[in-house]
């Protein structure tokens, strides 16, 4: 990361009207569409054989998962990767805070970079529409969501100079926040039989962290062998 003046940022993002004097620049930084993403694991998932079910969880217990419509799925393990839902379900300390994003109609001009700035996150999608966060500390959403859409739309406008960019959509997500803000990564343990089985995978970071701890978790469950790398994040710190 490396302090950037306007003339380079002009380079960089020469979408924006008006860039900032000065600005950090992370250049190993990336970013990845989270729903575009999700979608190409699942087409993978279905082709490998994977068996999809779209009923929703009543509640996990040893060996078995009891679903919304009565239907009883066995397996040998049953990882619970249900963000906040998870809190419930395990009994485990997980809140969750509302956080928002807007996504605004497209945009001709093309933006390369993620923009972070206080209290707002813009980058663009591959279809020209930007997308903006507003709540990116994890503050509640604590006003009327479109007034909130509409602040942050507003300085995106004045961002880019375009006063004719609209709303096309307001999505209101819940962020899952362990206590401690740490992930909780591992097998139920200390709570009796009715639990073996049962592995939890939960953080806040959930995309950013996603594919090391699914390599983590899936050498666990497959090997036997725990990581010494998800150690300070068992769920059994909990317990007592």
């Amino acid at each position: 990361m490396h302090l950037a003046f306007r003339t380079e940022i002009r380079r960089l993002a020469s979408a924006l009207a008006e860039p900032p004097r000065r600005a950090a620049l992370a250049v190993a930084d990336g970013v990845v569409d989270a729903a575009a993403a999700t979608g190409a694991l699942r087409a993978a998932a279905l082709k490998a054989g994977v068996r999809l079910v779209g009923a929703p969880v009543a509640s996990v217990a040893a060996g078995t998962v009891q679903l919304g419509d009565g239907d009883l799925v066995v397996a040998g393990h049953i990882v619970v990767a249900a963000g906040f839902g998870a809190g419930a379900m395990l009994d485990l300390p997980v809140g969750a805070v509302p956080a928002l994003m807007v996504l605004t109609t497209p945009l001709r001009a093309r933006l390369r970079h993620v923009l972070v700035s206080p209290g707002l996150v813009v980058r663009q999608d591959g279809e020209g529409r930007i997308l903006c966060a507003g709540e990116i500390d994890g503050s509640p959403v604590d006003r009327e969501p479109s007034a909130i859409a509409a602040d942050l739309v507003a300085r995106v406008r004045a961002l880019f100079g375009e006063r004719d960019l609209g709303i096309e959509r307001i999505i209101i997500g819940r962020r899952s926040t362990p206590r401690g803000d740490r992930p909780i990564i591992g097998p139920i343990t200390g709570r009796g039989p009715g639990w073996d089985g049962v592995y939890v995978a939960l953080g806040r970071s959930g995309v950013t962290l996603a594919p090391g701890v699914a390599e983590l978790v899936a050498g666990e469950l497959i090997d036997a062998a725990a990581s010494p790398l998800l150690a300070p994040f068992r769920p059994d710190r909990f317990l007592g």
